[in-house]
């Protein structure tokens, strides 16, 4: 049942382990459930990856850059004005596109402003997605 639980913290969901019916003892089922779930956690902690951020907009995201360019394309509109009205990073890029460009259409051209500039700082989260593509490539 611990194992079970375990997978159900980390998956979010319950898994159902099929095992043997019959007339089999109690204690066989579980030995086979457990065998099963073991086996589950192993695979899952050698080959399930998360992002170092609870959105991959987290990594992307810079206030300071933002700023810098709202300075330049809309001189009278502060950062702290789209930081109020936004939820999160993915928020604070979708209202800095629209306030910048006037139409989501430019919101493209807004993540890979964003992304160009993520790629040249190869900040603390480049480095750990680097290092984990290099991992798994092997």
């Amino acid at each position: 049942a611990k194992l079970l639980s375990l997978i159900k913290n980390q998956t979010g969901c319950d898994i159902n382990f099929p095992h043997d019916g019959g007339s089999q003892s109690i204690q066989i089922k579980e030995n086979q459930i457990k065998n099963l779930a073991i086996k589950y956690l192993e695979f899952y902690n050698k080959n399930v990856y998360y992002f170092p951020t609870d959105l991959p907009e987290d990594m992307i995201w810079d206030e300071d850059v933002a700023s810098q360019l709202l300075k330049l394309l809309k001189p009278n509109i502060n950062i702290n004005e789209i930081i109020e009205k936004s939820n999160n990073s993915k928020d604070y890029l979708f209202n800095f596109c629209i306030e910048c460009y006037g139409v989501s259409a430019q919101f493209e051209s807004t993540i890979l402003l964003f992304t160009q500039n993520w790629l040249n700082k190869e900040d603390k989260n480049f480095i750990y997605l680097k290092d984990f593509i290099n991992k798994i490539k092997l």
